[in-house]
């Protein structure tokens, strides 16, 4: 993503983030053609309140294809572990 298109996701990553109570940062992604590199955003979940938001949201508006297979994975994975190791 070049600079224009990284400022212009800012605010939307802002927002997402505070969402998800999570740090955003960005990142110096490695690209597989002749541009060289790119800069992309990240908000990280790392607490229990922003995994319990994806979880909320993706239940009530979900993903589709494959991603919608690993999302379910995945929140059946935490819903285990977080019954099993309380």
């Amino acid at each position: 993503m070049d600079v224009i298109h990284l400022e212009k996701y800012k605010e939307f990553m802002i927002i997402l983030s505070k969402f998800l109570e999570s740090k955003l940062e960005t990142l110096t992604l490695k690209k597989y053609d002749r541009s060289g590199i790119q800069k992309a955003w990240r908000a990280r979940i790392t607490n229990k309140k922003g995994r319990l938001a994806i979880i909320n949201y993706f239940d009530r508006f979900p993903l589709f294809s494959n991603k919608h297979l690993n999302y379910k994975d995945w929140s059946l994975y935490y819903r285990y572990k977080k019954r099993t190791f309380k």
